[in-house]
């Protein structure tokens, strides 16, 4: 793929000009994608425990490795000794002006300095804890260090080697080969000295490039060491499956995909990555709507949807019953419906609008016209508060016109529900409300005591609770985290946890060690003089479950722990949780549909639907479960 700048034509992330020659003599690649399955043990220098570690960072392939984009990129363009500045960031090339010396210890730290230079000038450059480089650094040995300037000279935080002419590795003059400058942690995450010299025996390292990517790093694994396999995995990019039309990539100016990796991987210039970044998110957009789009198509093509003709009298007369005028949007919404129910198709329509501009009005219309039309309708709600005040809105609207509709709770009593599901069943009740979960909110609003079972009995740690109020139960341990936190906005992090603390009956003396206790536990000891309107959603969670902690709570009830949070917060709360659990043995009942969060927990899970309990046990059963993977998971069995 080339990337056309007016006349001129050159490689995307490249900076050569291209003629037309060039062009049509261009090798034409048939891509293999199968070959990007292979271990990442294909890689030289990657062992057995550095793939297990790679594994656990979640890179098993060479696909999966070309896709390991880095986070960011560090430019290292060369600039003379003379003009460094202290504390500022910068890449000299230098060579050697004496042997080094033996290095030697300060306050348990290893040193090592040499005197480097260049035409402009020379100064002393500094290693900490490298001692095995000590041999290496011999007069007239070329480096291009990274670092910054201080008291001491120069401060090296990366370095690369220059090789030696004649040596001939494969780089072009002159060469620069990166070394790595990680290896004490190597040796922590137990890859021997002999492993990395056979991971660098006899391999060509990349020549230099002025933007070095940083790319996201485990304890085990090092940024410096990903950046080395990437390296050589560009010998496979050329397999990554391009998924786009050719006529959709020349129309809207798009790179290929093994273009698109290699910039974000090592990009000639910075807009390449930006550009990279653009083409592998349209990709990833415009394959999310062709899924989406084909599964509606198929959807609407598999189920076909009664046609109910136009809006009879009965509608009619309760639109002129209306104590309003319907707005304008609100009609346009009617006949907008009107022809989606006559489409013969099944509807699936999102109707949106701000508080108060009439969405229930709407949504009622859609409700008679089927009621209409001899069929049933139910009008769901999130929660059963909001069921019961669209009861109360419905029964305004359809005053004038006896409608007759139920409201079904987790609240409802049995005998109530049992007559108003008989009289569904028999079609004399055709309308009904109702919260539309399966059952999990009220399963918790029980256990915490803010609903009443209207049969059985709830026992906790070998005593039936049934009737105790909230305040008992939650001095027993039982503690609430409900789906938006409940903490004081105008207070800071610490006075939040110092009212719960207190509030469990601390002595004064306990007090400030067991809030600095609690804020540690959920991360926030650095947020403590922070207000809590100010932190993000993730952190004010993680607030509210610290605050149950400092009740003493033994029993999490967790209801949507991870709602509204970013992914990177939602792999913080799975951790977070499984600390919990596993640290301070508390126990915890988590209500979630977040399916990656439930992964991270490793608990045992229970599955309901529509009030029943489809399939409990471990995950890797429960994604097995036919009904779990087509109604949670939004796979066909």
């Amino acid at each position: 793929m080339v990337a056309i700048s007016g006349p001129v034509a050159r490689s995307f992330a490249g900076s050569s000009e291209l003629t037309l020659e060039q062009l049509r003599d261009a090798p034409i690649h048939w891509p293999r994608p199968s070959v990007l399955d292979a271990s990442l043990k294909a890689i030289e220098g990657v062992g057995p425990r550095l793939a297990e570690a790679a594994a656990e960072a979640g890179i098993s392939s060479i696909g999966d490795l070309l896709l390991r984009f880095p986070h960011s990129h560090r430019d290292r363009t060369i600039v003379p000794v003379s003009s460094l500045e202290p504390g500022k960031q910068a890449s000299i090339k230098v060579e050697v002006l004496a042997d080094a010396r033996r290095p030697f210890r300060k306050r348990g730290l290893s040193i090592l300095t040499v005197k480097v230079g260049d035409e402009t000038g020379h100064i002393r450059a500094t290693w900490f804890n490298q001692p095995w480089l000590t041999p290496k650094l011999t007069a007239g040995t070329r480096l291009l260090l990274t670092g910054s300037k201080d008291k001491r000279g120069f401060r090296v935080s990366e370095y690369e080697f220059a090789e030696s002419e004649g040596e001939g590795r494969g780089a072009p003059p002159p060469g620069w080969v990166f070394r790595p400058e990680s290896r004490p942690a190597d040796r922590e995450s137990g890859r021997g000295e002999k492993e990395d010299a056979a991971a660098s025996e006899g391999h060509p390292d990349p020549p230099s490039r002025r933007l070095t990517p940083v790319h996201p790093a485990t304890e085990q694994l090092k940024a410096a060491r990903i950046r080395q396999w990437v390296e050589q995995a560009m010998a496979w990019v050329g397999n990554v499956l391009e998924p786009l039309p050719a006529e959709l990539q020349t129309r809207r100016e798009l790179a290929g995909a093994a273009d698109a990796v290699k910039a974000m991987h090592f990009p000639e210039r910075p807009e390449d990555v930006e550009q990279a970044r653009e083409r592998l998110a349209f990709e990833e957009l415009f394959l999310y709507q062709a899924i989406l789009a084909t599964r509606k198509r198929t959807h609407r093509a598999s189920r076909p949807a009664p046609r109910f003709g136009k809006p009879g009298e009965s509608v009619a007369r309760w639109i002129e019953s209306l104590p309003f005028e319907p707005t304008r949007d609100q009609r346009k919404a009617f006949e907008e419906i009107d022809a989606d129910l006559d489409s013969g198709e099944p509807m699936q329509r999102l109707l949106m609008g701000e508080v108060g501009s009439g969405k229930t009005v709407v949504a009622l219309y859609s409700m008679l016209r089927a009621l209409e039309a001899g069929y049933q309708a139910v009008l769901m709600a999130p929660t059963e508060t909001l069921a019961e005040q669209h009861a109360v809105t419905l029964g305004k609207l359809l005053a004038e016109e006896a409608t007759p509709f139920a409201l079904l709770t987790g609240a409802t009593p049995a005998a109530r529900r049992k007559e108003a599901l008989d009289r569904l069943a028999s079609g004399e009740l055709r309308c009904v409300i109702g919260p539309n979960g399966a059952g999990k909110t009220t399963f918790i609003s029980m256990i915490s005591g803010h609903l009443r079972p209207t049969a059985g009995t709830i026992w906790y740690r070998g005593e039936p609770i049934t009737q105790l109020p909230v305040p008992a139960r939650a001095r027993r341990g039982i503690g609430r985290k409900f789906q938006t936190p409940s903490v004081f906005d105008n207070q800071s992090v610490h006075e939040n946890a110092e009212l719960a603390v207190l509030a469990a009956a601390r002595r004064p003396g306990d007090v400030g060690a067991r809030i600095a206790e609690v804020l540690e536990l959920v991360r926030l000891e650095d947020q403590a003089a922070t207000l809590a309107r100010n932190l993000s959603h993730g952190q004010r969670q993680w607030l509210e479950i610290g605050l149950l902690l400092a009740n003493e709570a033994k029993l999490l009830l967790l209801d949507e722990p991870t709602a509204g949070m970013t992914a990177e917060e939602t792999a913080a709360t799975g951790e977070l949780v499984r600390q919990l659990i596993a640290e301070l043995q508390v126990s915890a009942i988590i209500i979630e549909h977040d399916i990656n969060f439930i992964r991270r927990l490793r608990a045992p899970i229970t599955v309901m639907h529509l009030g029943r309990v489809l399939v409990e046990g471990p995950f890797d059963e429960i994604e097995r479960n036919a009904e779990v993977r087509e109604v949670y998971l939004g796979v066909e069995a």
